[in-house]
């Protein structure tokens, strides 16, 4: 049975690109009609709307960013490609911050002498790197996880 463990979220650049073509496209749309049709300002108005399909489009490619686990194979599909690794090939999976998983920003992968980076999800790695090892069937890592850097004493 597939399952779904992380997604990619709509990125705040784009939405904010997003805002401004729409904002743009709303101001010359109102001088346009202000000043009859066919103005000066009917091309930019065409490609601020081109634009805006445009950046749709890529961001529903985009959004398809998905991971997903089998009981044996880990799929990790980023628009219209795929990439495929099995459970009994995982060597170790760790953040791209060694050691830190709160600090990393992606999910690394190492399976058959090959490294994957995952790309960034809406599942942060913190969560996805202890369900990743679990499903791997992988040890928890010596010290990597507990270690806090320094020294403390009570009393």
């Amino acid at each position: 049975m597939e399952r779904v463990i992380g997604q990619s979220g709509f990125s705040r650049r784009v939405a904010w690109v997003l805002v401004g073509c729409a904002l743009a496209q709303v101001v010359l749309q109102g001088v346009a009609l202000a000043m009859g049709s066919g103005s000066r300002f009917s091309l930019p108005l065409l490609l601020c709307g081109v634009v805006l399909v445009a950046i749709w489009l890529g961001q529903v490619v985009a959004s398809r960013t998905m991971l997903t686990i089998t009981s044996d194979e880990l799929a990790v599909r980023v628009g219209l490609r795929t990439v495929e690794i099995l459970r009994e090939q995982v060597t170790d999976v760790e953040g791209n911050v060694p050691g830190r998983p709160t600090w990393s920003e992606h999910v690394v992968v190492h399976h058959a002498g090959r490294t994957t980076a995952l790309p960034a999800l809406e599942t942060l790695p913190a969560e996805l790197i202890p369900l990743l090892r679990d499903w791997a069937g992988l040890d928890e890592p010596s010290d990597q996880a507990s270690s806090s850097g320094g020294s403390t004493s009570t009393g």
